[in-house]
């Protein structure tokens, strides 16, 4: 929901990501502030209010890591999204924990999140407003708040800002683990994450005040998976803070005693908390209970998370093929030309498009065996074509049996050879369809972006359409590229 009126500041040296961002958040509503860099961004928070930054990583002079330091220390009321690109995920991920609320990576930027993103931040600073007011007022009337109550509000306040973001599962569970293990007054705290709707394999984070040895992490984790009491499937993926394990063995013990709560949400059990002592000493029953109200609260942010993700994949994803759908493969195209432009380097597009043979097509398969059985063929077309192209590369449904794939950092002969590849996984083994072999083709289209002088969008799919049509023109069943001045065809 855009707040009209409220302000946001862009800080990235890319004039090209400024000139997106300052276009679509001025299209949605907000009034917005440009700058080049941290200490231009610094100068224009000194004479106006801004509810976020949206702050690039790395910059020249001053990093966004510096930045986000000084906005937490000079304007408190700013909250941070952290732009970022694939090498420096493990840097932003660290920027949750100086302060900042999210973070986009570049390469695959959604710019359908952002309004969802800052929405939420927005009424979150509301809602953080409301509850300072009646902080402040419960400090008025009891000025002599025990210490250990202080630091559970301070960690209610910590895990209620971190679980609001879009964090995975890992991370969440982390944050998760580190509220309870400030509150509690324990030698280690635990979750674990067995929703199959959440995580494929179960999460399991440790996390500790002091560094433990590999016997008690593993003791931790066993006496965590038991605590659950049924089959897990898979051992859990374990995850822990950075610098946390130790290699001394000599002052392992045992864990005496433990409690657990269930992480639920809406009757249905997601999985458990868990603190631990190795002295010989119960849990208080202040302990429990706030062991219980954590757990509580993080049973609430599983769930979030789950909705954000599946909202995430409907503005995201074609529902039939899983793909990524037409609007947004140009959102990341756009992203990754302005990436390209920045850094010198090409940019390749394949357009794809299943031969339409009168006996071996979508539409002989549907006509023939219905619509059904079309839908599953057009899923395993999906899966072949996901299955073969690089991780960094998108693949998206562009419209029917049209299919197009975004090949970031690759030039005319890389871009091809993935375009033959491609190809073959389609002709060469026949699909089953309700028991019945059938054997398809394709024509696919290839257009690059040189490096020197990058296309628009519209311009290099438009390319890639056109060399599509050269290839069905010449017989379909081929490879056609096609460069910008139309001079070079290659076809295979």
């Amino acid at each position: 929901m855009t707040m009209a009126g409220e302000s946001i500041l862009v800080v990235d040296d890319a004039p090209e990501i400024r000139r997106l961002l300052e276009r679509f958040l001025v299209r949605e509503g907000y009034e917005v502030g440009l700058a080049g860099d941290g200490e231009t961004a610094l100068k224009l928070l000194e004479s106006e209010a801004y509810c976020v930054a949206i702050v690039d990583l790395v910059m020249p002079g001053m990093d966004g890591v510096e930045v986000l330091r000084q906005i937490r220390e000079r304007s408190p009321l700013t909250d941070v999204i952290i732009l970022t690109g694939y090498g420096e995920l493990e840097t932003a991920a660290t920027t949750l924990s100086l302060g900042a609320y999210y973070y986009f990576q570049k390469e695959s930027f959604n710019l359908s999140l952002i309004p969802l993103v800052i929405g939420r931040m927005i009424e979150r600073q509301q809602l953080t407003r409301q509850n300072d007011q009646l902080i402040g007022e419960l400090r008025q009337v009891n000025m002599e708040l025990e210490t250990s109550r202080q630091r559970q509000l301070h960690s209610f306040d910590h895990i209620g800002r971190a679980l609001q973001g879009e964090l995975g599962i890992a991370d969440m569970s982390l944050v998760l683990g580190q509220a309870i293990s400030s509150v509690v007054d324990c030698d280690a705290a635990g979750v674990l994450v067995v929703a199959p709707e959440l995580t494929e394999r179960p999460v399991a984070a440790l996390v500790s005040q002091r560094a433990l040895s590999n016997t008690d992490t593993q003791a931790l984790a066993s006496t965590l998976v038991a605590s659950w009491g049924a089959p897990l499937g898979s051992d859990p993926q374990i995850v822990t803070p950075p610098i946390r394990a130790s290699a001394v063995e000599p002052n392992s013990r045992s864990w005496a005693y433990w409690e657990a709560e269930r992480l639920v949400a809406h009757d249905v059990a997601l999985g458990l908390a868990l603190v631990a002592r190795q002295r010989e000493e119960p849990f208080s029953e202040d302990d429990v209970s706030m062991l219980r109200v954590l757990s509580s609260q993080g049973g609430i942010a599983l769930e979030n998370t789950y909705l954000f993700a599946r909202m995430r994949d409907l503005a995201t994803r074609d529902s039939l093929t899983g793909l990524y759908n037409h609007r947004h493969f140009y959102e990341l195209l756009e992203a990754e030309l302005s990436r390209a432009e920045r850094q010198g380097r090409c940019v390749g597009v394949i357009m794809l498009d299943m031969d339409k043979d009168p006996e071996h097509s979508l539409k002989a398969v549907n006509d023939r065996f219905g619509h059904q059985a079309g839908d599953a063929l057009l899923r395993e077309i999906a899966a072949r074509l996901r299955t073969t192209v690089r991780r960094a590369d998108s693949v998206a449904r562009y419209g029917g049996d049209e299919f197009i794939v975004l090949v970031p950092e690759s030039g005319p002969e890389q871009t091809l050879a993935l375009a033959e590849r491609l190809w073959k996984r389609i002709r060469e083994e026949p699909f089953v369809v309700a028991g019945h072999e059938i054997h398809l083709t394709a024509s696919l289209g290839v257009s690059v972006s040189p490096e020197n002088q990058p296309d628009t969008p519209d311009e290099l799919v438009q390319r890639a359409d056109r060399a599509c049509y050269q290839a069905k023109d010449s017989g379909r069943d081929r490879v056609c590229l096609l460069v910008r001045d139309e001079s070079d065809t290659r076809a295979t």
